[in-house]
């Protein structure tokens, strides 16, 4: 998917009623979609050795918090908003500005994960 069409797409998708919303957990803490979970990174050859040591691009989804190279956002809340492409409304809160809360849309296809916040767009390859 070009990221022009991603971004046509995410916000399109941003508009759109909210099909459902992903149940908070025993804890009360929400997660993300198992089909997410995993280790994503930037650019042409992603994942691929030697990686840069100093490459702050790869991110790690977990169920309910994303690692990046200096920050880790924890899950607020997550809302699916379509099934194909799977796409999800995502709030989330970053250690470095507690109490600020970020809402991107993620489109999810195949190995490529697209995030906007309708300003920008990071687009992901699935590292295996």
């Amino acid at each position: 998917m070009s990221v022009g069409a991603s971004i046509r797409l995410a916000v399109g998708i941003g508009v759109m009623a909210l099909a459902c919303v992903y149940p908070a957990g025993a804890s009360g803490a929400a997660k993300f979609p198992k089909e997410a979970i995993g280790t994503w990174d930037l650019g042409p050859a992603a994942c691929k050795l030697p990686v840069n040591p100093d490459s702050d691009a790869p991110i790690e989804i977990q169920s309910n918090r994303l690692l990046g190279y200096e920050n880790t956002d924890k899950l607020r809340k997550i809302s699916r908003i379509s099934n194909e492409p799977a796409a999800w409304r995502v709030s989330t809160e970053s250690n470095i500005a507690p109490g600020i809360v970020v809402d991107e849309i993620y489109v999810l296809k195949g190995d490529h994960l697209t995030i906007t916040d309708g300003e920008s767009v990071r687009a992901y390859r699935r590292c295996r």
